[in-house]
């Protein structure tokens, strides 16, 4: 009967949504600050706890504004990171134009980028203006998904806007590793045990989607490494290497720091 899990479980997302959308557009003609965000982290702790997405966080104190920088393996990351605290997310602008989680998106206020050069001014203003208001956003430095194994190069293209002006003396970065451990409370043994949380390559969304809900969810790590000063980099490819370096670190040496505990991350 996993077809019904996973219809209840959509079902339930679909009227969470219709409840959430039009409260969150009156919240945002009211208020665009960092209060704003407070029904889009209700909505991520409501959907992780539907969709059985634990996380443990551990390291550092993550930061309370400014950028945190990690790898990406799945559109459900977005639940699973989001119930940690409020936060708002950088996305490609196709993102934008999804829908429903389109929709969910703008109004958890993602900055979107245009990929292409001749467009990516007007989102990189964005977002030099949402972190020079105080705001915490989270970036997926590898600029697409993986199944977790490896992380990839982090794009230093994604971080170029931060080196524009002075804004970077005081602005501070952090790198987070995300680890799947677990998938409907089985180990990973392979890539296809991996492939029930991941979204990545030509997957499709809808029937991805479908099949997790069928599962009883996903358990994962937040690694959070020690937060560090953009202005202490003279360029963005330097500040890419060093994220994406210790993002890798922190997934192949398997490191087990305590849990944060002042985080509230289970559901």
């Amino acid at each position: 009967m996993g077809w019904l899990r996973s219809l209840t479980k959509l079902f339930l997302f679909l009227l969470l949504s219709a409840v959430t959308i039009p409260i969150q557009s009156l919240v945002l003609l009211l208020n665009r600050g960092r209060g704003a965000l407070f029904l889009p982290w209700v909505f991520q702790v409501i959907s992780a706890r539907l969709y059985g997405l634990k996380i443990t966080a551990q390291g550092e104190k993550p930061l309370t504004h400014g950028l945190l920088v990690g790898n990406h393996l799945s559109y459900l990351d977005i639940i699973v990171i989001g119930q940690c605290f409020p936060v708002s997310f950088i996305a490609k602008k196709e993102v934008s134009r999804w829908p429903l989680f389109g929709t969910l998106a703008v109004l958890q206020r993602t900055v979107f980028i245009e990929r292409k050069k001749t467009k990516s001014q007007e989102g990189a203003l964005s977002l030099r203006d949402r972190l020079a208001q105080g705001h915490l956003l989270i970036l997926f430095g590898e600029g697409t998904s993986t199944n977790g194994e490896t992380v990839r190069q982090f794009k230093s293209t994604l971080l170029k806007s931060l080196f524009s002006d002075s804004a970077q003396d005081t602005l501070q970065v952090q790198t987070f590793t995300l680890i799947l451990d677990s998938v409907n409370g089985t180990p990973l043994l392979t890539s296809a045990d991996r492939d029930l949380y991941t979204w990545h390559g030509d997957m499709t969304l809808v029937p991805h989607l479908w099949k997790f809900g069928q599962l009883s969810g996903a358990d994962l790590r937040i690694i959070f490494h020690a937060p560090r000063d953009i202005g202490t980099y003279s360029d963005r490819k330097a500040l890419a290497n060093d994220c994406y370096n210790e993002c890798l670190n922190g997934l192949t040496q398997n490191i087990l720091p305590p849990p944060l505990n002042h985080i509230k991350t289970s559901v």
